[in-house]
């Protein structure tokens, strides 16, 4: 079981300079530990007593009673239990997210919740061999590439628009107990705050299509601190829905480069990013004279994992 983004934290004080930030919300998505053995089938050897050799043109008979016959035993693998429904809603908690599997009870979506199903896979059976491990790249690029395009499709809005929230997803497989009865499913859960804040906020009523009208205030990404003045060790700054008190908020992002583009310099983001940011903070906040915004850019690491946007922030209360 690993994460496939960094843990979250607060940025350490020498990455504080020029207004950095980490890069906007990443899917988290969870290796599957799988664990599973075919199910064993015993044969019981019948009994049998031996047959006397017959000689040429003779009948044989047996040295005893007719033996009757030992039925052959078998085990037999229960049916797998059913696959968990799309679209229910559960409480997770963040102790929840690292672990492989998740049996939590579902509740009413209407009622306070921090995750709601939005796709429910199939591993197809030339990728589902026992034994299957968490060490199978397949079984894993196939649930990163099913649960990321479901997300997208699900919460709606442009690539630009999902970097400007909390959002991101997790995903679960079943309990080892169920893939030894060869249950193939994998959950996908929407969830938010878990990669930049390290922790889960309730979620409105129904994720699905939230943000196709545009980002909603309850999923947008905002921080309780000025990046320049990243508060004190007691109280270093953390992100947090924008229905909450910030000082700043996420109003725009700027792809970087393409998926084969090399590493740009940090410079050539920043002077970017500047030149985009300044312009979309002023027209955010009614173009005023003055005005003040931050951003983030994206490290080598962040990088190579495939993040390609950076992200603006207006300074703003409200």
């Amino acid at each position: 079981m690993m994460l496939t983004t960094e843990d979250p934290m607060p940025l350490p004080k020498d990455q504080q300079r020029l207004l950095r930030v980490r890069a906007a919300p990443l899917a988290v998505a969870l290796a599957v530990s799988l664990g599973a053995c075919s199910a064993a089938q015993n044969v019981a050897e019948g009994g049998h007593t031996g047959v006397t050799p017959a000689s040429s043109g003779t009948t044989p008979t047996t040295s005893g009673p007719t033996p009757t016959p030992t039925p052959t035993a078998t085990t037999t693998t229960p049916n797998p239990a059913p696959a968990p429904a799309n679209l229910a809603c559960r409480v997770l908690k963040k102790g929840d997210i690292p672990r492989d599997s998740n049996n939590d009870p579902t509740v009413p979506c209407r009622s306070s919740h921090t995750a709601q199903t939005f796709y429910v896979g199939r591993w197809p059976a030339r990728l589902f061999k026992p034994p299957v491990t968490s060490a199978d790249p397949q079984l894993k690029s196939y649930a990163i590439r099913h649960c990321t395009r479901a997300f997208n499709a699900f919460v709606g809005g442009s690539p630009l628009d999902r970097q400007t929230t909390l959002l991101t997803w997790a995903f679960f497989v079943p309990a080892p107990s169920e893939l030894l009865r060869q249950s193939n499913w994998f959950r996908c859960d929407v969830i938010s705050g878990w990669t930049l804040a390290g922790h889960l906020y309730s979620l409105p009523t129904s994720m699905h299509g939230i943000l196709d009208s545009g980002v909603p205030d309850d999923v947008r990404t905002c921080f309780t601190r000025l990046f320049v003045n990243n508060g004190t060790k007691k109280d270093p700054g953390r992100y947090v829905p924008c229905t909450m008190p910030h000082a700043q908020r996420a109003i725009a992002a700027l792809q970087l480069g393409g998926k084969s583009d090399p590493f740009p310099s940090v410079k050539s983001q920043e002077s970017r990013l500047n030149a985009w940011c300044g312009p979309k903070v002023q027209a955010y906040l009614g173009n005023p004279s003055s005005y003040k915004w931050g951003y983030s850019f994206v490290t080598r690491k962040k990088w190579r994992s495939g993040d390609r946007f950076g992200t603006c922030y207006a300074v703003t209360s409200s």
